[in-house]
């Protein structure tokens, strides 16, 4: 079953809607049990408020009676439990996610659940299948995503946060609190765009970046002509 909130206030509830929607960009919270009308309200209000400014956005879809709504956040029920998923402008950062989770903790201590986002999601293909300059792009991402989750490991863990099952903001404990190789499949996407974003801020700047064999056969080149 799908539900859809077009508008979250106590005048007006949630709709069905006909066709499941597909979401390129969200955040989603999964309970095993549905929310209540609060404790839903409380997650998007906790989405809009404590993620970027103007980040929580709309999606057109129909309703039971095939009229076109934009909705805000979208309920599903799944094997996996009761999915509340709000709609994104842009993908959010890891400490973008964790100021929304901990203020949504922070509201309901004893509520039970698990967030996560949308991911890259990788083709799941042999190696050999893949073209090298792709295969080389994978690799990096993946070394800069490990990177980038040791650091955050290291932050959490000098600022007094250890290790647990569930997240709880006062006791400081966090599911990911482990090392890159213990994580969820899930949580190992690597982020595929960021090394472009840093090459193309490199470039405004006048540098250059090539791989090291399209150096090293540069500089053979040189060498022939001279």
């Amino acid at each position: 079953m799908l539900a859809a909130y077009p508008e979250l206030n106590k005048r007006k509830g949630c709709v069905f809607v006909a066709e499941p929607l597909d979401l390129n960009r969200y955040v989603k919270l999964t309970a095993k049990r549905a929310l209540s009308a609060d404790n839903a309200k409380a997650w998007y209000q906790c989405v809009k408020e404590h993620g970027p400014s103007g980040v929580a956005t709309s999606v057109a879809t129909l309703d039971d009676d095939h009229n076109q709504r934009n909705v805000r956040m979208v309920h599903r029920d799944t094997d996996a439990g009761h999915e509340y998923i709000v709609p994104l402008s842009r993908d959010l950062g890891g400490d973008e996610v964790d100021n929304i989770v901990e203020a949504f903790a922070s509201l309901r201590p004893k509520l039970d659940f698990d967030v996560e986002t949308n991911e890259t999601k990788l083709l799941a293909k042999d190696q050999s299948e893949i073209p090298l300059d792709a295969a080389k792009h994978m690799a990096l991402c993946a070394a800069l995503s490990k990177h980038s989750h040791e650091d955050w490991v290291r932050e959490r863990c000098g600022a007094g946060w250890r290790y647990g099952i569930r997240f709880d903001s006062k006791e400081k404990t966090h599911p990911l609190l482990r090392s890159w190789d213990q994580l969820p499949d899930r949580f190992r996407t690597p982020d595929m765009d960021w090394p472009q974003k840093l090459v193309s801020l490199l470039n405004d700047y006048g540098y250059a970046i090539i791989h090291k064999e399209e150096l090293d056969h540069l500089l053979e080149l040189l060498a022939a002509a001279t």
